[in-house]
Parts: structure tokens; sequence; C-alpha cells
């Protein structure tokens, strides 16, 4: 028994580990806040991992251990309960004055971190020894474990699921039905494993084929709820489908709160991207328009549907006027801001490519006037260099690049680095490792 919960216990821990993960990236999102208390919130996960290997004997209380090892692994057990409920304290404090909505994601976060803490309190029962005699091999126990692991970790993952879909797929799953799997699975949940709890102490012994008759109404409840949750699970799978068939278009940055890095490219993301390596400032979403430093690598991508701007800039100053095009597509693309193809992508925002929101200056002149200042705000001092602020990203909601004001800032440089600006970047320049980027 001690191989089997030496490697059982540290294993739970690794499930659930993740799942602390997910709901720390998603409540912040949805609670529009940082993350309260992420230092603590790193120590404790480092705790948790490292207690996770002193705690394993507590499975084996009633199996006649010396004193001095139940009250260690008794003490431990509690210990361990410590780190725990910093990172409950945290989400709480998290959400605490936030402005909360409450879509899918965050709805499958909030029951986890109410019903894991029901799990938790039920396991600091467990932990106490003398108490434990009574508990063993009940289905207190089974009701414990799957309060951990099922609202725990398995609400966890549907909410990282509901969370990402967009990214994914480049669509919203449907909110109705979302909605509908979660207040089922909740439910459905709760008559499962609750009423294991009375069973449990009432000495109904796990692992058993049959059971007395006394126990029969609370089990019934049980195979209720289970059937209930079982059957809520093919909503998700209907949620899946649908969302990747088609729905409401996402864009780069599918929640207003997200502000890590999956959301600074298109959704669905691409297969290769510029990937800044340094986090952005959360107000400004700044770092994200890489793509200025390494739009050579990608050209007809950023709205104009007309090639690299830069290599257009260096022809107009250098070959004696605008390139002339080469087709009637991409003569109306440059005219309307679209794709080469000449369709404009309005599901995405303004402009087209596989950036929503990089149009031209034409478009929304004065949200265009308002990042343009920006940039000369935060990045005037670079102009001589040619290493200007990245700007704000356009992602169908918070903006688009200044194509104009982007070949205005740089038009200095002109004469110093011509040859630079037709040839595709194969080594970070020396923006690119003030903005932290490199190539994938």
């Amino acid at each position: 028994q001690h191989l089997f919960w030496f490697f059982g216990h540290p294993e739970v821990y690794i499930m659930i580990l993740p799942a602390f993960g997910i709901v720390s990236a998603i409540v912040p999102t949805f609670s529009r806040k940082r993350l309260f208390g992420y230092a603590s919130m790193v120590y404790a996960t480092g705790s948790i991992a490292i207690m996770s290997f002193l705690v394993w004997a507590h499975h084996m209380f009633a199996v006649g251990l010396p004193l001095v090892a139940e009250l260690f692994f008794m003490y431990t057990t509690m210990l361990i309960a410590v780190p725990t409920g910093v990172k409950v304290f945290n989400w709480i404090a998290t959400m605490f004055r936030g402005s909360i909505s409450f879509e899918p994601p965050m709805l499958f976060a909030i029951a986890f971190i109410v019903q894991f803490t029901i799990g938790g309190f039920s396991g600091l029962m467990l932990a106490i020894a003398p108490a434990d005699f009574q508990y063993h091999d009940t289905y207190f126990v089974v009701a414990h474990f799957h309060y951990v692991l099922v609202p725990g970790a398995l609400f966890a993952i549907l909410a990282g699921a509901y969370y990402w879909l967009p990214k994914w797929t480049g669509f919203y799953p449907h909110e109705g039905l979302s909605k509908w799997h979660f207040w089922l699975s909740v439910i459905g949940v709760n008559l499962t494993f609750f009423p294991m709890h009375f069973s449990g102490l009432a000495g109904m012994p796990r692992r058993i084929p049959d059971y007395a008759l006394q126990f029969a109404d609370f089990n019934m409840l049980s195979s209720i709820g289970a059937f209930l949750f079982g059957i809520s699970q093919l909503l998700f799978l209907v949620v899946i489908v649908k969302c990747a068939r088609g729905g409401v278009r996402a864009p780069a940055c599918a929640w207003e709160g997200a502000v890590d890095l999956e959301w600074s490219v298109p959704s669905p993301a691409p297969l290769r991207r510029v990937v800044p390596l340094n986090l952005f400032p959360t107000s400004t979403l700044k770092s994200v328009l890489v793509q200025k430093t390494y739009s050579a690598n990608f050209p007809g991508e950023f709205g104009g549907g007309v090639g690299d701007p830069r290599e257009d800039h260096h022809r107009r100053h250098h070959d004696g006027g605008e390139p002339a095009p080469s087709t009637e597509g991409e003569k109306h693309a440059r005219e309307r801001g679209g794709t080469a193809d000449g369709e404009l992508r309005d599901d995405l925002g303004p402009g087209g490519g596989r950036f929503a929101g990089l149009g031209t200056e034409s478009d929304e002149p004065d949200r265009h006037r308002g990042l343009a200042d920006d940039r000369d705000r935060d990045g005037g001092d670079d102009e001589e260099d040619g290493e200007g602020d990245s700007g704000d990203v356009g992602h169908g909601r918070l903006g688009g690049w200044n194509q104009s004001a982007f070949e205005a800032r740089h038009a200095s440089t002109a004469a110093t680095s011509s040859g630079s600006l037709a040839k595709p970047v194969t080594r970070p320049s020396r923006t690119a490792k003030r903005a932290g980027v490199w190539m994938t």
C-alpha cells in the first residue's frame, strides 16, 4: 500500500494543478482585473507540488501505523490545505469589486471554486486520524474524492474548453446551449455526490456489489444525478460541433478582459506566427502589433492585400512613386482596404487580411488619429532609429493599425535603410530585440 499511495496521491495533485492554472487565467479575464496575489499563487503551486509527496499515508490510518507516523501524516495533510486555501482566497479576491460577466467559462470557473472548496473541507475531516477510523472505506471518502476531481478538475477542463474554443475554431460557442450544459452539469454532479456524504456517515461501505435497504433512497438520488450529468455532456458535444461548423465569428481577442499571448493572433490561430516573448501591458496591448517588425515575412496579411507596407514605402521613396496595382482585384483592395480579391472582412472589423481591423486611415480617422498620437507619445524618442513603439493591434474591438502614420514615422530612415526595407527579415533586428520577439 505504501508503494501504491506514494504514487497514487501525488497523481491526484498532478490532475488538479493544471486546473488551478486554467481557473487562474479565466477568473481575471471575466473579472476585468489582474490576478490578486500572483506571487503567492506561484508559491502555493510549488508548495502543493512538493507537499503532495508527504501525505500519502493518510489513506492508511486504519492499517495499524505507528502513532508517530499517524501524527506526521495527519499534520502534513492539514498543512497542505493552507496553500490550497491561499489559492481560493486569491480567486475570490480577484473577483471582489470586479466588473464580472458570467459567460460559460466564468460560470464553470466559479462552480469549480465553490465545489472544490466543499471537497477540500471534507478532506480536512478525513485528515483527522481518530475521525478517519469512522470515515475510512465508506462512501464519505467517495463523495470527497469526486467533489475534488469531478466539479474540480473536470469543471476546470470544461471552463478551459469554452474559454479557448473561439481561439481554436474562430467562432464563439452557442451561449444558450453552453449555459444549459453548465446548469445541468452542476445539478447532476451535486445530485450524484452530495447524498454520498450521508450514506458514508450512516456506515455504507465502498467497493460492495449490493447495499442494505436503509441506503436505497440516497443511492436512488445518486443514480438519477449520474444519468443527468452523463446526458448533459451530450450537450457539450453539440456545442463543440456547432462551434466548429460556424456561428458568431470571434476576433483575435475573443474575450474583453483577456490579455495572454494567445489573444494577440487571429482566431483561429495560424500555423506560423510571430511570438512576443515578453508579456505585453494589460492596459493597451502594445506589444501585440509585432507584425510591424516582421511584416516582410508575411506579405499580404496586414489588411491591404497589396503586399508588405514597408516594400510599398521603399518603392514610393526610391523607385519613383506609387507601385501600380497588378490586377483589378488588387486595385479594388487598395481603394477599399480589403483583401486582395476585393472582399472586405466586415466580420472581423475594418480592413481586410488575416488581422481584423488593420484598414487604412480613411476607415476610421478618429480612432487612427488617437493611435498615432499614442505612438508619438510613447515611442517618439525612437524615431531616429526607426524603433518606435509597436502600437495597438486592431482585433475587431480595440482599433486598427494606421498604415499612413506608420510610413510617416519611418520616412526619415529611408535614405539609410533602403536595402533593409525590401529584404525579408531573417534574424531579429534591434527593434525586435527590444520588443522581445522571435520568429517561430
